[in-house]
């Protein structure tokens, strides 16, 4: 992430301001996006200087390698599990040099297929490891909800037990309610597979937080 001073901040820099903002150590660190998995370096020199700190990853997870990597330092993991559409390819950097190769997405449904199965043994390797998943998944308006269908089959075969959330992308019009349309057929579908989501419209916007 850029300091003010157009310099990117390492690690350790990043931790003083969060202690200058909060000092209290019990508050977890949440890392979102953008894609963090852009930058594993940074998620691994964090999770060196973050001490007994509890740290939160928000990702795609679309590289497996990074996330394989990074996942140990983190104690919280939220899997924002993407349509194939909705997934450029990543961004490379030196990261390939060290050993662990920068991975596109996916570009066929069988390999779609073995992508998800791996994301979620990430996903169980993790929660052995005493940390913690939940599952999103985005509705944006005019999305056919039967485009969810891979994902969902491959939830309910996989890890029908773990919490999914359905986030309608609600634009930010203030003075709006939610507009939960985008989500309704998800859920049914969701609900047909015995899952057991539940509805969380994304609050950031709603409180104007980019």
């Amino acid at each position: 992430m850029p300091a003010d001073s157009e310099e990117w901040l390492t690690p350790f820099g990043a931790m003083l301001k969060v202690a200058a903002a909060e000092r209290d150590p019990r508050l977890p660190i949440a890392v979102t996006g953008g894609e963090p998995l852009a930058w594993p370096e940074f998620l691994l020199g964090l999770g060196d200087v973050a001490g007994d700190r509890p740290l939160r990853l928000e990702t795609s997870g679309h590289d497996l390698d990074a996330l394989a990597a990074v996942l140990p330092r983190f104690d919280h993991l939220s899997l924002d599990l993407k349509l194939p559409d909705d997934l450029a390819p990543p961004v490379l950097t030196d990261f390939e040099a060290k050993g662990l190769a920068v991975t596109a997405p996916p570009s066929t449904a069988t390999d779609w297929d073995s992508h998800r199965t791996r994301q979620l043994a990430l996903c169980r390797e993790h929660i052995e490891r005493g940390g913690t998943v939940a599952l999103k998944l985005v509705a944006t308006a005019g999305t056919d909800p039967a485009a969810f269908d891979p994902i969902l089959a491959d939830l309910a075969r996989l890890a029908p037990d773990l919490p999914l959330f359905l986030a309608p992308a609600t634009p930010p019009r203030e003075g709006s309610p939610f507009d939960l349309v985008p989500v309704d057929g998800v859920l049914e579908r969701a609900l047909d597979l015995d899952l057991l989501p539940r509805v969380l419209p994304q609050l950031h916007r709603a409180l104007g937080i980019r």
